[in-house]
């Protein structure tokens, strides 16, 4: 709003009284005064800067009394004497940059397929309610309860369950409301002769009892096993059974499901390649004194030479004493930096004189300067910061600034603007991204179910239940599908993504399947096992089979996909940590980092952002970096007890936690606004937001005959590549054979002669296995091959 008249007579008179008292204001024919201030100082600013629309004063003194220029007819004349658009007015943007434009308007009048926020901004009619504050004053989001249906339970915040999860023993409400007030518990029924009753009364087939895996979910069909499968060598065996890593024994972490193997410690179990925190946690010794607080309490890095020289941001000047001050304060005047080497004639500081100010030559300032404590100061405008010299102005990069912008950003000079991916859309903030279409889903494997919640609303619903060990899982949305693998039973499975018509996709040569991945463009099933130490592929429905990646591979475990530049990425957990990527082909492998890696368990990409983000669950961080492993940062870094899975969509990080139980969330740049999205499930593995926007559409390198293939199309690079299931070999560029003789029917038998050296092999899919002396191939085989044990095939081993 403009001064009143006699403001600005009163203001010229103070300033009229600033020149006559104080020498320093005299500013000359070439520049402008400003308004004293109370402490006495002034500003000199270019003469042309006055009355020019532009604050420069700070005070606006620069452009009190001016006359205001003369907009076109077609144009709207603001407060500052900015000239805009007229259709600008009222369009709910700060075009005038003093918001003139935005005043006096009448409710703007939304169309028929937007939402009207209280405070006059239109968005989206699907944005209603989605548990986004869209509008900027959460108007969009004062939402009556969602009525639940006849099938369902409404928990006391108002959420709905599934009307069966009523007092089941299970806290489904987020505020456990759906277990108060509940009848005495009744008896579980007994399990059958065939199965094992677990703790909390679930039946498991009794061949799953001390087997050695969590069959149960809670260990208790491990426990009180009178022999465990042993472990190998550099394994520890927990007292339930499990191994994990020797090297985990008493470092400080509960890596055992039953704590075990924290239990009778003494204070010197660190190997000489480690160091003991003060905790008693034990890291490598390499990580000591690197600059990072691997020991989770800083230990590590206390006591450490300083062998390299302090560093200062980029705008910042290194004292002598190790001190950093802004670049503005050097050669002020003052003593800023306490040991006045910021004053010193070393860095060129001109002496001062009574004649300084900004009449002479703008006091070398390329933009605005000021008289502070009688030394010049140069400042910029928005948008401009002073480069190191303190008196040239130079762009700020808004765009090198992670997170200034959800997605894209152009910079310009003096300004910048973010633009969003297609299939999202620009917020009323004007930097953050929305992804189009339907509210996003988090799903997610809970062992023996797969749930599937709303993150913003902390509402869930069951998608499959009744399953035995749910670990890894992914969708494919344009075919509505959901792929899920289990690690008791050992079998890939999939149903439509309303629950029905669950099959088998893969149901042989599996050990632990732990990581699962769709290739939602050329329709490919990819997946890791962790005990074959292999990443295979397959078509959706399991067809052409092959093993992909076999060579130099411990522990593969979480595995993601990028279909549009034919790229695959996992993790691997074995005795050397690391994070790979390969084409889909598996040709160009490479590792993208193996430093600082523990048990990198998920892993997912963010396409529209183009990073990559994990979580190693043993040094309790979530992490990112480019798609190359470039520009690695740990995002969170405490409280994170044992995270195991990780998906992204738009801003946000969800991620699950074996200890805590839950799902979390947090801002994907800062890792602040953490949340609790569920918590007290039964036991979280795998997750992944259910959105189009996650499975955006790339081109099909394939086409539509398969690239011409007779089998398996595998992008690779920037084409593609033929290749054969395993079992086959190459008989062209495009063709495949069977590379063994083909049993037939399953009552076919093939003999071999009844000799010492000779014995058959019989392949059912994968693997293949060979006994000595055996003669007659049966049952369910697809190959058999007489062999005489070839240098590398010894009987009982796998292939």
């Amino acid at each position: 709003m403009r001064r009143p008249w006699g403001a600005l007579l009163l203001g010229a008179l103070l300033c009229a009284h600033g020149l006559a008292s104080s020498p320093e204001c005299a500013c000359g024919r070439s520049h402008f005064t400003c308004a004293v201030s109370a402490l006495g100082e002034c500003t000199c600013i270019p003469a042309q800067w006055q009355c020019d629309g532009d604050n420069d004063c700070g005070d606006h003194s620069d452009e009190d009394g001016c006359m205001l220029p003369t907009c076109s007819p077609l144009d709207f004349h603001c407060d500052n004497g900015k000239c805009i658009r007229r259709s600008w007015v009222c369009d709910g943007d700060n075009d005038c940059e003093d918001d003139s434009d935005e005043q006096d308007c009448p409710p703007r009048e939304c169309e028929e397929d937007e939402f009207p926020c209280q405070n006059g901004y239109c968005i989206r009619s699907l944005w209603h309610c989605d548990g986004d504050n869209d509008c900027g004053d959460n108007s969009d989001e004062q939402c009556d309860m969602r009525k639940c249906s006849d099938k369902e339970f409404r928990c006391s915040d108002g959420s709905c369950i599934a009307e069966h999860w009523y007092c089941d023993g299970d806290t489904d409400c987020k505020d456990g409301s759906d277990e108060e007030s509940c009848p005495s518990a009744v008896p579980a029924p007994p399990c059958s002769l065939e199965e094992f009753q677990c703790a909390y009364g679930r039946c498991i087939l009794d061949i799953y009892h001390c087997d050695g895996d969590d069959d149960c979910g809670d260990w208790s069909d491990e426990s009180d096993c009178s022999s465990h499968q042993p472990c190998r060598s550099g394994e520890f065996m927990c007292d339930s059974g499990l191994c994990i890593n020797a090297g985990w024994r008493c470092d400080g972490d509960t890596d055992c499901d039953d704590q075990s193997d924290e239990r009778n410690c003494t204070t010197s179990v660190c190997t000489a390649e480690q160091f003991r925190c003060r905790s008693g946690r034990c890291v490598r010794l390499s990580w000591r004194c690197d600059g990072e607080d691997d020991c989770a309490d800083n230990s590590d890095e206390e006591n450490c030479e300083n062998t390299g020289s302090p560093q200062c941001a980029s705008d910042q000047f290194l004292c002598w004493n190790g001190r950093c001050i802004g670049h503005r304060k050097l050669c002020n005047g003052v003593n800023d930096c306490g040991d006045n080497s910021d004053e010193s004639p070393q860095q060129n500081c001109r002496p001062r004189t009574g004649e300084e100010n900004c009449n002479v030559n703008n006091g070398g300032c390329s933009q605005k300067c000021q008289m502070v404590r009688g030394a010049v100061q140069c400042t910029c405008h928005t948008g401009y910061r002073l480069t190191e010299d303190g008196r040239a102005c130079q762009d700020v990069n808004e765009c090198a600034e992670e997170g200034y912008c959800s997605q894209g950003c152009t910079n310009s000079e003096g300004a910048f603007q973010c633009w969003c991916e297609a299939g999202y859309e620009l917020r009323p903030d004007r930097r953050s991204c929305k992804a189009l279409g339907p509210e996003p889903v988090l799903l997610f494997a809970n062992r023996i179910d797969i749930r599937q919640v709303l993150p913003h609303r902390s509402e869930y619903t069951l998608l499959l239940n009744n399953l035995e060990n749910a670990i890894a899982l992914d969708f494919h949305h344009r075919h509505e599908l959901v792929f899920w693998s289990d690690v008791t039973l050992d079998r890939i499975l999939r149903a439509n993504l309303n629950g029905s018509n669950v099959e088998e996709v893969v149901s042989t040569g599996l050990e632990s399947p732990g990581g699962l991945a769709v290739d939602w463009v050329h329709d490919k099933l990819y997946w890791t096992d962790s005990g074959t130490s292999r990443i295979e592929v397959a078509n959706l429905d399991g067809a052409h089979r092959k093993v992909l990646l076999w060579q130099n591979l411990e522990k593969p475990r979480a595995i993601a996909l990028h279909p549009m530049e034919g790229t695959i990425y996992w993790t691997d957990w074995g005795n050397t940590p690391r994070i790979e990527a390969s084409s889909m082909d598996g040709s160009g492998r490479r590792i993208v980092a193996d430093t600082h890696l523990f048990w990198p368990n998920g892993l997912t990409i963010d396409y529209a952002g183009r990073r990559m983000y994990w979580v190693d669950a043993k040094h309790h961080v979530i992490e990112r970096a480019n798609l190359d492993g470039s520009h690695r940062k740990a995002v969170i870094s405490q409280g994170l007890p044992h995270p195991f899975a990780i998906t992204v969509f738009e801003d946000s990080l969800y991620w699950t936690d074996w200890h805590t139980k839950s799902i979390n969330s947090a801002n994907k740049f800062t890792g602040k606004n953490q949340e609790i999205i569920r918590n007290k499930l039964h036991f979280p593995m795998d997750i992944h937001t259910l959105h189009p926007q996650r499975q955006p559409a790339g081109k099909n390198r394939c086409g539509d005959n398969n690239g011409g293939c007779s089998h398996l199309c595998l992008p690779s690079g920037q084409n593609y590549t033929c290749a054969c299931p395993t079992g086959f070999r190459k008989i062209s560029s495009h063709a495949c054979a069977q590379r063994w003789t083909s049993v037939g029917s399953a009552s076919t038998q093939r003999t071999c002669p009844t000799t010492s050296s000779h014995w058959l092999m019989c392949a059912v899919l994968w693997p293949l296995t060979g006994t000595p002396g055996m003669t007659t191939c049966t049952g369910q085989t697809s190959a058999l091959i007489p062999s005489a044990g070839p240098s590398g095939m010894e009987p009982g081993r796998r292939w």
